[in-house]
């Protein structure tokens, strides 16, 4: 799971050889979380899925097509 932070396009102008040039890709800078606190998730019954915010800890940058669902993460 993660946050996305923002969205932005690739900038490919530089490569003139691009056949899809004219469709940049879109990507997403998204701030991971920590893996599921699994003793939680199994005094749960498997119904609480429980995970720490890293913030700037833990970056990544992901194709937008990549994002499968959206979900809330409560404090």
């Amino acid at each position: 799971f993660g946050e996305v932070w923002y969205y932005f396009l690739e900038d490919d102008s530089s490569n003139s050889d691009s056949e899809d040039h004219d469709t940049p890709n879109a990507f997403a800078m998204v701030s991971l979380y920590s893996q599921q606190d699994s003793v939680l998730y199994e005094d749960s019954s498997k119904t609480l899925w429980a995970c720490g915010y890293l913030g700037s800890k833990n970056l990544c940058i992901v194709l937008v097509e990549e994002i499968k669902s959206v979900i809330s993460m409560q404090p």
